[in-house]
């Protein structure tokens, strides 16, 4: 085999290793996301998301599933993530448990925050 073969040869075994370990390291961290944001679902799950008491885990859920690509109708990170369990996070978290997910919180309760604010009292 020439050299210049040879050097050719090398190069592409180089770039193929190359692609195939940053491929397995993209593949670990979305794992390791999607446990977390499966992690957070089912906790979510476990609890009544209306209540005051469990808006730590809409936090938590609304998280997670942000930082995996769930927009849940908001423009940021900062946006999606208010504590409160309305009809984007419900749909949001029936992607992933399915329709045992439970109904978005209807009527408002009265201790979330005003509308367009992401803090609650």
């Amino acid at each position: 085999m020439e050299t210049s073969t040879k050097v050719a040869v090398g190069v592409v075994l180089g770039v193929a290793t190359a692609i195939i370990a940053a491929g397995v390291a993209e593949h670990y961290a979305h794992a390791s996301s999607s446990n977390a944001l499966m992690a957070a679902a089912n906790a979510l799950a476990k609890v009544n998301p209306c209540l005051q008491s469990s808006e730590g885990a809409v936090r938590a859920f609304q998280t997670e599933a942000y930082a995996a690509g769930y927009s849940m109708g908001a423009s940021s990170l900062a946006d999606a993530v208010d504590g409160r369990y309305g009809p984007e996070t419900e749909q949001a978290l029936a992607g992933f448990i399915g329709t045992t997910a439970p109904a978005a919180c209807s009527p408002r309760p009265s201790w979330w925050g005003a509308d367009g604010t992401t803090t609650n009292p």
